[in-house]
């Protein structure tokens, strides 16, 4: 019996991925990427702060219907933040600062599982676009620069991965909005969107810190429909 749902189940979604038409495109953009630091210490963590990092990667979409599409994608994106710690002191009334950043930067491999609508079927097609993502982060690297008046760079190290503290693959959720425009070379698009990680990419339990990724990104994308 398992077996024949089985096969049933195998069967329509063959006959739904064959009635549908499919599109492969690509973007690329901007990530303002920032983080949610908490724990029991949360008055004594820095303030976490955006930074601007690359993202790009490929798409393919499977219409469903001429407005709904299922969109899986693989990406590249940086995610991270800034943490500043500091103080001013004045000589003749002018406020100098002294302090050091430490910006955190960390690759993954992403793979948003979405879902696409679009509102019309025009040259100008609004849509909304929202889903789950798994990330599986690579690598990453932690600056540390000086601050006293101008920017000085301390150093660069890798950020050991292996730790327990990290936690590599992080489950999250994506929603964007966007604007594709038809071409006779294929569509154009625009997008704006919003992520927020729903498992920590940092614990550490003896002070029960918690770190989670979050962050705004715009892109510009192609993609072809066949």
């Amino acid at each position: 019996m398992k077996a024949k749902m089985f096969f049933l189940a195998v069967c329509l979604m063959g006959g739904l991925f064959a009635k549908a038409q499919i599109s492969i495109g690509f973007k690329t953009g901007v990530n303002f990427a920032d983080a949610k630091l908490s724990g029991i210490t949360e008055s004594l963590l820095p303030d976490a702060n955006i930074i601007t990092t690359p993202m790009a990667g490929i798409n393919i979409q499977y219409r469903i219907t001429e407005q709904l599409s299922f969109q899986p994608e693989i990406n590249f994106v940086q995610r991270g933040f800034q943490a500043h710690e500091g103080f001013e002191f004045n000589v003749l009334d002018v406020p100098i600062p002294v302090g050091v950043k430490a910006i955190t930067k960390i690759n993954y491999v992403e793979m948003p599982l979405q879902l696409k609508y679009k509102f019309t079927t025009g040259v100008v097609q609004p849509y909304i676009l929202a889903g789950p993502s798994i990330s599986y982060a690579s690598s990453g690297t932690v600056r540390e620069v000086a601050n006293l008046i101008i920017d000085i760079n301390i150093g660069q190290q890798n950020i050991n991965l292996n730790n327990s503290n990290f936690n590599r693959w992080e489950a999250g959720g994506k929603l964007a909005a966007g604007l594709a425009f038809k071409t006779i070379l294929g569509e154009i698009q625009l997008e704006g969107g919003y992520y927020h990680s729903l498992t920590d990419f940092f614990r550490n339990p003896i002070v029960d810190v918690h770190a989670y990724n979050k962050g705004l990104n715009f892109q510009l994308g192609w993609c072809y429909n066949f």
